[in-house]
């Protein structure tokens, strides 16, 4: 409620999405790697309102990471990004516009620098039980 009693004309999480158009195609940029972001890839490639303009994974050089996997026969060239620290790529991130960002089972902190860029943020998660199997970061 406003100070004069009046309800605040803001938009929910929920109403959001309808107000800037939930038929239209949103660009996504995924960063990750391991076997969940491979399906979660292989789920944004399929929806049919999602434009993958990026996937960020790690290099192979430094994918010593437990679990690593190569994206090569999942993602076209042109959109696949092999990558030694994430913290270096804020710019091309920002070049491609995301309207989302996805982060699944990286092994790196996302710098701040990346998560504000994509206008209706980032989604991330580990599908791991916590701390235990938290991984390397």
């Amino acid at each position: 409620m406003a100070q004069n009693g009046n309800v605040k004309n803001q938009l929910t999480e929920y109403e959001l999405p309808h107000a800037i158009g939930a038929s239209s195609v949103r660009r996504v940029v995924f960063i990750g790697g391991l076997n969940d972001g491979r399906r979660v890839v292989t789920e944004l490639q399929n929806h049919p309102r999602v434009e993958l303009v990026g996937v960020f994974v790690l290099h192979e050089k430094v994918g010593h990471v437990s679990g690593f996997c190569a994206f090569d026969d999942l993602v076209a060239p042109s959109v696949l990004r092999k990558v030694e620290k994430i913290k270096h790529h804020a710019d091309e991130i920002r070049l491609l516009r995301p309207d989302i960002i996805f982060v699944v089972g990286f092994s790196q902190i996302i710098p701040r620098s990346i998560l504000d860029i994509p206008k209706l943020g980032a989604i991330g998660f580990h599908a791991a039980l916590l701390p235990g199997r938290r991984g390397c970061s």
